[in-house]
């Protein structure tokens, strides 16, 4: 899968187990590698733009101080990016409340909200609301008691989950699973830093290395969300922004304010 980020850069996604299969260097049955995905993720550079992000298009004059510097540029802008389409979803959900609100009336608008919120997914196939902590961090109106409203929103679509454990696309999570591989990619540039670029493997270690995507219980997530909402309920300038930066470590992110 590749995604173009510009027309100097763009980005592309594969399995290294299929494509190995396909090759025939692994089986394609019965090898230990069958429950295992391993996801490549690759920066793809035009030639002629190399020299304009990397300094050189020599190879014998790269270091890894200089693609690590890039690395780290890409994954400033990527958060920054990230932060967007949470406003963007924020912003969405606020008006749909809104709307739902003012035409169904307080007793009947969750229902039609969730409606919308489900319809939404399948027409579009991508989500209205991300995830639970949308609602949480959303300036809701018109309503007074803006953290109880954001509660019983959030408990509403939970229910399926609280009678049948049957998640609904919001209690999935999706922008903490992306926050924690945002985080995977700071640690992997400061073992890079320390160790240099590639792959550090100590020939007497059997362990493999491997990135679970986390299964964010009822209770866990209500415990966060319920802290979002205690210090989000006012319509803070660059609320969601420093919401979401206070989980990286580096301030360099603060210079991509705007």
């Amino acid at each position: 899968m590749s995604c173009k980020i510009s027309n100097e850069e763009l980005t592309v996604t594969y399995d290294k187990i299929e494509k190995a299969k396909r090759k025939r260097q692994i089986r394609r049955k019965g090898s230990k590698l069958d429950n295992i995905n391993v996801q490549r993720f690759e920066l793809v550079l035009k030639k002629n733009k190399i020299e304009k992000f990397l300094g050189t298009n020599s190879l014998d004059l790269l270091n890894d101080a200089q693609l690590i510097d890039y690395l780290e540029s890409r994954l400033h802008s990527t958060i920054n990016v990230y932060i967007k389409l949470i406003e963007e979803s924020s912003a969405k959900t606020k008006k749909v409340i809104q709307d739902v609100y003012n035409k169904y009336g307080p007793k009947s608008y969750i229902k039609e909200l969730l409606n919308q919120v489900n319809n939404h997914s399948l027409r579009f196939l991508s989500p209205l609301v991300l995830d639970e902590e949308i609602i949480a961090l959303s300036n809701i109106a018109p309503f007074k008691n803006k953290g109880r409203t954001k509660r019983t929103i959030i408990d509403s679509f939970q229910n399926s989950e609280k009678k049948y454990f049957e998640k609904n696309e919001t209690g999935l999570m999706i922008t903490w699973h992306v926050r924690d591989i945002f985080k995977l990619f700071y640690e992997s540039l400061e073992v890079a830093k320390e160790k240099g670029l590639g792959c550090h493997k100590d020939a007497k270690s059997t362990h493999t290395f491997k990135h679970v995507l986390k299964d964010y219980s009822l209770d866990y997530r209500n415990k966060i969300l319920n802290k979002t909402i205690r210090s989000n309920t006012r319509n803070q300038k660059n609320k969601i922004r420093n919401h979401v930066l206070k989980e990286f470590p580096d301030v360099d992110l603060d210079i991509n304010k705007k």
